[in-house]
């Protein structure tokens, strides 16, 4: 695990890194996935959350739909004040997307179009 100062991904994530940050990407490569993302970091060093940020922001150029607002959680806060909202929020965020999703692709077969929802807001994103 890289260092918390660190802009460099895990080592286990380099390859998949690599791979979302290519800039010959379509727009619309992940046009079909919806993700969410809670990230970890430390505000005593200056790329805070940086991979998760840096996820969070070419998924949503590559076509992606979060259905829930990034987390950045902070280690020289307290990791709970991000991750506990966070993850309470996340079961029922997640329950409404798969059901609007659902929604949506039933209202696509018969050329419906379906509002997206607005996630609530957690603490510390970003």
């Amino acid at each position: 695990v890289p260092p918390p100062d660190s802009a460099s991904p895990p080592q286990n994530c380099e390859k998949f890194t690599r791979f979302v940050k290519r800039r010959s990407h379509p727009a619309d490569l992940l046009t079909d996935m919806r993700y969410t993302i809670l990230a970890l970091g430390d505000t005593n060093y200056d790329k805070f959350c940086y991979m998760g940020k840096l996820l969070d922001g070419r998924f949503s150029d590559l076509g992606a739909t979060s259905f829930y607002p990034i987390g950045c959680a902070d280690e020289g806060t307290g990791l709970e004040d991000v991750v506990d909202p966070w993850r309470d929020g996340l079961m029922p965020a997640l329950e409404l997307a798969m059901s609007s999703s659902g929604e949506a692709k039933a209202g696509a077969a018969k050329g419906d179009k379906v509002a997206k929802s607005e996630a609530p807001a957690v603490d510390g994103a970003a």
